[in-house]
């Protein structure tokens, strides 16, 4: 006839088999009852270690969700100042770019007459005299 109780096989060290078996042999009962009877007395403090590693994994399921909230929330806070920073870079791109080797526009009426190797400002407004 099969049994209703579940059943487990577990390996034991060699010193906790013979410490088992001379209990078991002490109490008059079989090994098999002994392992069972301790585990129902360990049930208890069991409980209680099982609930409050389960309430552990709760906060950090509960912290690692607000991480993630908080990071999420930081960054939409600093997107704008990521692509006023982009334009700003994009800005700073075009203007490098344009500057080659002509005036800045602030100096209208302005030109460079290069005379040998020294260059010479001139502000007479019209471009080409020399």
């Amino acid at each position: 006839m099969a049994t209703r109780t579940p059943r487990i096989q577990v390996t034991l060290s060699e010193g906790s088999f013979a410490l088992v078996s001379r209990l078991a042999d002490l109490q008059r009962s079989s090994r098999s009852k002994i392992i069972s009877e301790l585990v129902d007395d360990l049930s208890p403090p069991m409980q209680a270690l099982v609930e409050m590693m389960e309430a552990a994994a709760k906060v950090r399921e509960d912290n690692v969700q607000g991480i993630r909230d908080a990071s999420m929330e930081a960054l939409d806070r600093l997107q704008p100042l990521l692509d006023q920073a982009e334009e700003e870079m994009g800005l700073l791109d075009l203007m490098i770019k344009r500057g080659g080797d002509e005036p800045p526009t602030c100096n209208t009426g302005v030109t460079i007459e290069v005379t040998g190797s020294k260059q010479r400002k001139s502000s007479s407004g019209k471009k080409g005299r020399k």
